[in-house]
């Protein structure tokens, strides 16, 4: 089984405002990835915190709440894995607004489910880009001590201390863009 998951977690302190609830492609970010991802995945989630659960760009979709101390990406992907043990989660970042359809094609046609993930190189950071990515589900046992703790732990050196399978030159560099700031916000041009 293959579920989506939208991490829409995070605090979006730099922003300013919640990154789920900003509009590239006439929806709010997390309601057009959730769109993305549903023809590809048996159901989609939406990671967020406790208190955002009852936010508009959130409503309709189903949600798994975070369940760990971790302030991380981790901590949604494995809140879910958490609640469906035998699934696999195909995860995008909300903050990514250059992702598009032929980008999670280029991830699914290569997965490597014997894998701990499947990912994109990051283009400005190397090594693996862990946002959109395919975590397998067998992993769990390995993640779930990582996100026990309160401080947050990257889930780039996660991945790179495991078997991952990392696609190289798969997708536009900008595909994998992380927009955190009004100023990065401002450069964004995505056809709708």
């Amino acid at each position: 089984m293959l579920n989506g998951l939208v991490l829409a977690g995070g605090r979006s302190l730099r922003m300013g405002q919640d990154k789920g609830a900003m509009v590239w492609h006439g929806l709010p970010q997390t309601q057009y990835l959730a769109a993305l991802l549903a023809p590809f995945v048996d159901e989609v989630f939406v990671s967020v915190r406790k208190d955002q659960a009852g936010m508009a760009h959130v409503s309709g979709l189903a949600m798994v709440e975070d369940h760990y101390p971790c302030p991380s990406p981790l901590n949604g992907i494995v809140s879910a894995m958490r609640m469906q043990p035998k699934t696999n989660w195909l995860v995008v970042a909300v903050d990514m607004p250059h992702v598009d359809r032929p980008a999670v094609e280029a991830l699914l046609e290569r997965r490597d489910a014997s894998k701990v993930a499947t990912c994109f190189e990051s283009p400005g950071k190397g090594g693996p880009d862990p946002l959109l990515a395919v975590w397998e589900g067998h992993a769990f046992s390995l993640l779930e001590p990582m996100v026990q703790r309160t401080e947050h732990v990257c889930p780039r050196n996660v991945l790179k201390t495991m078997p991952v399978l990392v696609l190289k030159d798969a997708v536009a560099a900008r595909v994998l863009d992380n927009i955190n700031t009004p100023d990065d916000a401002a450069q964004v041009k995505v056809a709708s």
